[in-house]
Formats: C-alpha cells, structure tokens, sequence
C-alpha cells in the first residue's frame, strides 16, 4: 500500500511470492488485479537472495529499490528519487536516509552519515533498501545476490555495486521505515556465528 500510493505513478511493482506456505500469493494476486502495475512472480522457496535476483532479472523500470514486506515506503519517496536521480545525471547509484524504530525508540539514518560511519568503522554491513539502483548497471555488471548466503546477502551485493559503480549520488531523504516492534526480539539479535 505504501508503494502504491506513491505520488508519482510510472512505477513497477514486482512482488515474489517465494514459495509462502500460506495465502500470501492470493493477496498479492488480489492487488495485481486492481493496480496494472503491480506484477506477481510466484516461485518456489528458495530464499530472500533468489527472490531478489529474479527481480533484478525480469524489472522492466529504469531503477530498482528492493523493500520487504515488513517495512514501508515512506511518503512521496519515488518523487524525490526522481527528481535526485535526473538532477545527478543518471547515476549507478542514488543513496539515501530511512528512518528507524525499534519500540518506542525512533531514529533517523541520514545517507551521509552513515556512509562516513560505514568507512570509518571499516565495517561492510549497508543496507540495499537505502538504494535505488540503475537496471541496466546491475544487469549489464552481472550483479546478483549470492543464493549460498542466509544473512548479510545484501554486504555482499552492496560491495560488488560499489566496486564496479562508475557514478553514486546522494540525497538526503528517507527512504523506507524499518520497524521493529521491541529491542531483544529474535529479528533484532544475531551473532557472527
């Protein structure tokens, strides 16, 4: 809902159904039928990393931006990353801010700032739901999830966009909401093992 009650309106929407034990594909079929833009990909269980690739394999639209299914696009989003990526020429890559919460805690992530805190901290953990990418750049680059990875796919991914990005821009806007319901819950808590 978030997505399609964007103010701009030439947009694809891709959503996988990636093998759901439950009745997600009829919802998600029940939204294709009301919005022509909405496309439905049904497939077997094979993972968050698979679901994204077939996306980036079968996206029509000029840019990519991945969200998940527990988060939500914040508004008139799609306007503002229009508008940033005609004004920086067509970048590989537009980067921007999202907002955080975790209970009653909200924070909020400006790209700058966590880019510079990324670096400096000399860690590889970026998140690709602050990202709009160009298509063809994955496309053509080969860019893929790896399927073997259950966590941290998207480190992996991030690297290999910004070993062959020829041109990155920033904008400062939030992206998505990423939401949380308390610290400590089995989604927020995880180890290197």
């Amino acid at each position: 809902d978030s997505i399609l009650s964007q103010t701009y309106r030439d947009f694809e929407l891709i959503l996988v159904d990636d093998g759901s034990p439950d009745r997600s594909i009829d919802i998600l079929n029940a939204y294709a039928e009301k919005d022509s833009r909405v496309k439905v990909i049904s497939r077997m269980n094979c993972g968050v990393s698979a679901a994204r690739n077939t996306i980036i394999t079968y996206a029509q639209g000029r840019y990519l931006f991945f969200l998940d299914s527990d988060d939500f696009m914040l508004e008139n989003v799609l306007q503002q990353a229009y508008d940033a990526i005609v004004q920086n020429d067509y970048p590989d890559v537009l980067n921007t801010g999202y907002l955080k919460t975790i209970g009653d805690k909200k924070i909020e992530y400006h790209c700058e700032d966590n880019w510079i805190r990324l670096w400096s901290s000399r860690k590889t953990v970026d998140l690709i739901m602050t990202k709009f990418f160009r298509t063809d750049f994955l496309q053509k680059n080969g860019i893929m999830f790896t399927n073997r990875l259950i966590a941290n796919e998207d480190s992996e991914f991030i690297f290999n966009v910004n070993f062959k990005a020829k041109k990155v821009a920033y904008a400062d806007f939030f992206s998505f909401h990423y939401y949380k319901s308390r610290e400590g819950s089995v989604s927020t808590i995880w180890s290197y093992k």
